[in-house]
């Protein structure tokens, strides 16, 4: 009898664990399904300057971070799932007003918005449903599994936008958009999510928000997700996320094989020669056809896929005990405000990137990360784990 109760325990889990990674899929396709449309999203006719863009990546960047002090004492107050739910519904009302209703002047404060509804929605799903539910030998696989499924859904979310403007018409984006929240919206609902005593925690703390201790790691990795969004605003056709999202397959794919009990020093050095080696072929590519083009994404992908999810493991090794949460947060604010900021620069107009100027400031951001890494991250990361290990 015992072993049934726990067998059906096992698989209760699971399935919550797998309708939360499919929900961040799908909010993740609905977000980033806009990238290939920013520029007629905040200058519908072509009169926004560069203010308009650099403006708006800094309004999300910015909502990103405002509630985060917030939100520990929010999920004891709302509950963890419903404050998950009101996340949710202000992310899918602001997607839609962007696409809609919000003139251009407005679009800032709706970057603002959005960027808080996102933050909002990642700590209460990712940082704290996912891990209250998953058991403590099986936290480190799901949220593994949770940030590839964000991932895919930064090529996958593309592609689909832009087959369905290009086979329905622009103005069924936002259509998409309401679909895709919607299931995740039921997905949530089906979560099943067991009764937590309140925990009465202060109103302003940096739990589930920011590890002061990781700062090395939020460095690394802050100009890698710069450089992914520069390269993501590179090419506006389906061929070219279409080859991203190999390359996060492929990355995927090999990771258990070529890495696993390696030095890790090794993978991160594999994505870093990847990236660098598809930014430098992009300037001798860009006036080529798509198709040869698509290499460069692929390749970019594939060393991006690599670095992201090694990191993502880095910040879960430093943290401390019920750290694992405020370490995740961590990590997704260097993703979402390094992509955000990286693809609203390389789309703002007469800004001189837009061509072979975003391969090579993307060069640089990666040889910066790099250096960053070697001098003062890896060492740093073995001493202190060391310690961890040792206290």
């Amino acid at each position: 009898m015992q072993m049934q109760l726990m067998a059906g325990r096992k698989r209760e889990w699971r399935l919550n664990c797998w309708r939360i990674c499919v929900m961040n899929l799908l909010v993740g396709m609905a977000l980033y399904m806009m990238f290939p449309f920013i520029s007629r999203i905040l200058s519908p006719d072509g009169s926004g300057g560069s203010v308009c863009f650099l403006f708006f990546g800094l309004a999300y960047v910015a909502g990103l971070l405002l509630p985060g002090p917030f939100c520990n004492y929010w999920l004891d107050v709302f509950k963890r799932k419903g404050m998950c739910r009101r996340a949710l519904l202000l992310l899918v009302a602001m997607q839609v007003c962007l696409f809609w209703l919000f003139p251009p002047s407005l679009m800032p404060f709706c970057g603002l918005l959005l960027g808080a509804a996102v933050g909002l929605f990642q700590i209460s799903a990712g940082s704290t449903l996912l891990v209250d539910l998953s058991p403590a030998d099986c936290r480190t696989l799901t949220s593994h599994i949770y940030y590839w499924f964000t991932r895919l859904a930064l090529a996958l979310g593309p592609v689909v936008g832009l087959l369905v403007a290009d086979q329905a018409g622009y103005f069924w984006l936002p259509v998409f958009s309401l679909a895709c929240g919607s299931v995740a919206f039921l997905l949530l609902q089906s979560v099943d999510v067991p009764f937590r005593a309140p925990l009465e925690p202060p109103v302003v703390s940096l739990d589930r928000f920011w590890m002061p201790r990781a700062f090395r790691l939020f460095a690394g990795l802050l100009p890698v997700t710069l450089a992914a969004g520069l390269m993501v605003s590179l090419c506006a056709r389906p061929e070219w996320y279409a080859m991203m999202a190999l390359g996060f397959f492929c990355s995927l794919s090999v990771h258990r094989m070529l890495w696993a009990g390696r030095d890790v020093r090794r993978e991160i050095l594999f994505g870093m020669m990847l990236m660098i080696s598809a930014v430098v072929l992009c300037v001798f590519l860009f006036s080529f056809p798509i198709w040869p083009m698509s290499l460069v994404s692929l390749l970019f992908a594939w060393g991006l896929g690599h670095v992201s999810s090694r990191y993502l493991l880095f910040f879960v090794r430093v943290s401390r005990h019920c750290e694992r949460g405020t370490a995740q947060t961590t990590y997704l604010i260097a993703w979402e405000s390094g992509l955000v900021l990286g693809v609203s620069v390389g789309f703002m107009p007469m800004s001189g990137l837009p061509g072979q100027g975003n391969p090579v400031l993307s060069c640089l951001l990666l040889l910066l990360s790099l250096i960053v890494y070697l001098l003062f991250v890896h060492r740093w990361l073995d001493k202190a784990c060391w310690k961890e290990k040792n206290s």
